[in-house]
């Protein structure tokens, strides 16, 4: 334990960030390589993210300079990619909750193609 005495909060966040976005990567490319990468937006994900986990691991290391203004920017496009990711899964699970009442999933009736009615 006492290599971690000295170390900022900052760093320590970057560690876990950099190990967090390593796990999420993994779950992201065994999703989509089940799904056969069907779809060329499909590999985005899976290229970006190893990006924002070597960024954040870079992060630790050093954050001075230009060096760390591309961490600083690559960590904020993770950061808005993560939250555009969650407003959709949201709105879909609103429109989900909303298809399971009335068998719809908008206002304007039309049949969910979303997720198989029970």
């Amino acid at each position: 334990m006492a290599v971690w005495v000295g170390w900022e909060l900052g760093r320590a966040v970057l560690v876990l960030t950099g190990v967090l976005f390593v796990g999420i990567w993994v779950q992201v490319s065994l999703m989509h390589w089940a799904g056969g990468f069907k779809h060329l937006a499909m590999w985005g994900p899976v290229v970006t993210t190893p990006l924002f986990a070597a960024a954040a691991l870079a992060g630790v290391v050093t954050r001075a300079g230009a060096f760390g203004w591309g961490v600083v920017v690559l960590m904020a496009i993770a950061v808005l990619k993560a939250w555009s990711a969650w407003r959709s899964i949201c709105s879909a699970s609103v429109g989900r909750s909303a298809a399971s009442a009335s068998g719809t999933c908008s206002p304007g009736r039309r049949p969910c193609s979303r997720w198989p009615m029970p």
